[in-house]
Order: C-alpha cells, then sequence, then structure tokens
C-alpha cells in the first residue's frame, strides 16, 4: 500500500485559513472497494 494525497489552502486573514485535503491509498492487489478520504477544516489563529 502507498498513500498519496494532495491540499488547499486558502487565508482568511494573517492567521486563519480554510483547507481542503484528499488521501487515496494504492494497493499493491486489486481491491473490491475503494475510499477516498476528504478532510475539510480551519485555523484560527488569536
Amino acid at each position: 500500500m502507498v498513500p498519496a494525497g494532495a491540499g488547499v489552502r486558502a487565508a482568511l486573514g494573517p492567521r486563519s485559513a480554510v483547507f481542503l485535503e484528499a488521501l487515496r491509498y494504492f494497493l499493491a492487489r486489486p481491491a473490491t472497494t475503494e475510499d477516498v478520504p476528504l478532510v475539510l477544516g480551519f485555523r484560527l489563529g488569536f
């Protein structure tokens, strides 16, 4: 299994941002299901 991912981030201010990440697992043999988790979040800086 080899994990690979990507993400984007958009700044909302000098210390705050929102982000979206995706992760995919590449398997060495065929699988009957696939899972691609997406994470959406935000960071608040004070």
